[in-house]
């Protein structure tokens, strides 16, 4: 184990608990030797970003398949949200050192911002 600092961002008012052992997206793959050498900040950020993506995108189309195989909407709704707030747990695979952090909102806006589309182009 790794000694561990607490950083309390003055910028972001976030703390940030820095150890030589992360659990960045670059760090688990290394750890299982999926890659040779880490990731850059900004390459393992994106990469996480591009995982949760793929992960709300196969919650969407399971909900999608639950709804039209079982006409069950209901059931179809309960899974899509329980399994959308599981959404945080891609968090931590986002490495802070970087701004790309950031990018873990990606999927909220984009997702939010479609929903709204959506219910605008029912009300025209």
């Amino acid at each position: 184990g790794g000694s561990s600092n607490i950083i309390m961002s003055a910028e972001t008012g976030i703390d940030s608990t820095t150890t030589t052992t992360t659990n960045t997206l670059s760090t688990i793959l290394l750890q299982h030797n999926l890659i040779p050498k880490p990731l850059p900040p900004i390459t393992n950020n994106i990469a996480s970003a591009l995982l949760t993506i793929l992960y709300v995108k196969t919650v969407l189309e399971i909900g999608t398949f639950i709804r039209v195989k079982f006409d069950v909407p209901e059931l179809s709704r309960k899974f899509v949200h329980f399994a959308a707030c599981s959404i945080v747990l891609f968090w931590p695979l986002f490495d802070v050192s970087h701004w790309g952090w950031r990018l873990n909102v990606t999927v909220p806006v984009v997702m939010s911002l479609r929903l709204l589309y959506k219910v605008s182009e029912r009300v025209r």
